[in-house]
């Protein structure tokens, strides 16, 4: 099971939704069509809180898709590398920032649960049991958060998405912290792109065949 964390726009009208997201208090660091990033804590090693409130238009069942099915989260994210489920509860996240930075391993356990009225909260935290990491990539230090995804009236889904991460390494947490807010809207706008594909491709505009996979 891969998981996501980020490291590091055509205006969206968000339909009105079955549960409202709590408002988040702090000025928004970075943004995205129908998303908002803020940090809400540093701690004081320096590490960062980010929290990201998202409403959009496509329909939650094509967004549950892309954040639940290993292949499509990682064909709708640059910066995720090729994930592996161990097979005991434990999956391995690489992180691809990209030359000159290397790649980023954590091995990853998690939990899923429904919500009341739909949609769902996953959990996600380091294991305690570390895997070896592959040449050229470094250990991260911190990597957890929680996603909750709902959805709304009209066809739109509501996402909320809190994460503390630190790179690891020889990357600062200021050096990271001030790239991440970008990072995470980022790649939130991939995934709201990919959900949207995936949802023109089974429900095309009337008089249209769908489309098939090849």
């Amino acid at each position: 099971m891969q998981l996501l964390t980020a490291v590091a726009t055509a205006a969206l009208c968000a339909a009105p939704l079955l549960a409202a997201l709590p408002a988040l208090a702090s000025e928004p660091e970075a943004s995205a069509p129908g998303c908002t990033v803020v940090r809400t804590a540093t701690d004081a090693e320096g590490v960062g809180t980010f929290v990201s409130e998202c409403r959009w238009t496509v329909a939650f069942e094509f967004v549950e898709r892309v954040f639940t099915e290993d292949d499509l989260l990682e064909d709708a994210n640059s910066n995720l590398g090729d994930g592996v489920d161990l097979g005991d509860g434990r999956s391995i996240n690489v992180h691809t920032p990209g030359f000159p930075i290397a790649d980023r391993q954590s091995t990853l356990e998690g939990e899923r649960e429904p919500l009341p009225g739909g949609g769902f909260r996953s959990r996600y935290w380091q294991s305690a049991r570390q895997a070896p990491v592959e040449p050229g990539r470094v250990q991260v230090r911190i990597d957890e958060g929680t996603w909750e995804i709902r959805p709304g009236e009209g066809g739109g889904t509501a996402l909320r998405y809190e994460m503390r991460y630190d790179a690891g390494g020889n990357l600062a947490p200021w050096v990271v912290r001030r790239f991440q807010a970008k990072g995470i809207a980022t790649s939130l706008d991939e995934m709201r792109r990919a959900a949207e594909t995936l949802a023109a491709r089974v429900t095309p505009a009337a008089g249209e065949a769908p489309q098939t996979s090849r």
